[in-house]
């Protein structure tokens, strides 16, 4: 599609050049002035063509850009979360094992107590 418009296009910059061409021609300006415009009229043609796309190619490089900003600030959203989460994970571990530690010290130390009964029972 994109070299049928190509095509199109640079079809009507010749029509729009030789018809230019002809005026100048017709108009007494002679051949060098026809020539003149023919190619003066195809060199504009172009050059607007080509701003024209240039601009819509940075249009479409600028909304490229956007969605990545956009995808970058989620995925920063959802790193944060999760070092959030992690935190608190981390917590919730650090707590189980304060927990545990204490409840086995306070068995340990039940041992050593009824260690020490036997110890004393057996004397």
């Amino acid at each position: 599609m994109r070299k049928v418009t190509g095509a199109l296009l640079v079809g009507a910059y010749l029509c729009l050049a030789l018809t230019t061409a002809l005026l100048l021609w017709r108009g007494g300006g002679g051949w060098g002035a026809g020539i003149a415009g023919l190619i003066g009229v195809m060199a504009l043609a172009f050059s607007i063509q080509t701003i024209v796309v240039r601009g819509m190619e940075a249009g479409g490089v600028r909304r490229e850009l956007d969605a990545m900003r956009e995808a970058q600030q989620i995925l920063a959203d959802q790193i944060e979360s999760m070092s959030d989460q992690l935190g608190e994970l981390f917590e919730g571990v650090e707590r189980d094992v304060a927990r545990r530690s204490d409840e086995l010290t306070g068995e340990v130390r039940m041992l050593e107590d009824l260690v020490q009964r036997m110890s004393e029972g057996l004397e």
